[in-house]
């Protein structure tokens, strides 16, 4: 099946990122993986965007100055397409939201010709 890359941009969110993160991971479908953006966070979000990924294997970390929201999604997608391959997918989602429990479920890809799944 299809990797799904989530990228979501962070500054300063520490509040908000560990339900985001975790409304991603406890999707049923778990072909999803996180990049995280740290975007020059100064409220304690890189620290727990380190501990995030040190603590789960589908999440990893980008750390830089902050550029802006455009900028943070540009890097993840980046990343993402220099390791991603081409039958992968990419969604966004902002630090302070989070996903539905059914949002991406094991059936989303279903109606995909097989040559794409």
């Amino acid at each position: 099946m299809p990797q799904i890359h989530v990228i979501i941009p962070v500054y300063n969110a520490k509040k908000f990122l560990r339900q985001a993160v975790d409304s991603v991971l406890n999707q049923p479908y778990k072909g999803i993986d996180i990049v995280l953006v740290n975007d020059g966070s100064t409220d304690g979000s890189a620290e727990l965007c380190d501990e995030i990924a040190a603590n789960e294997e589908r999440v990893c970390v980008i750390h830089q100055a902050n550029q802006g929201v455009s900028i943070a999604r540009n890097a993840g997608i980046e990343l993402v397409l220099k390791n991603g391959t081409d039958k992968d997918y990419i969604a966004f989602l902002d630090a302070d939201d989070k996903w539905s429990e059914d949002f991406f479920d094991d059936a989303i890809f279903s109606c995909l010709p097989k040559d794409i799944r």
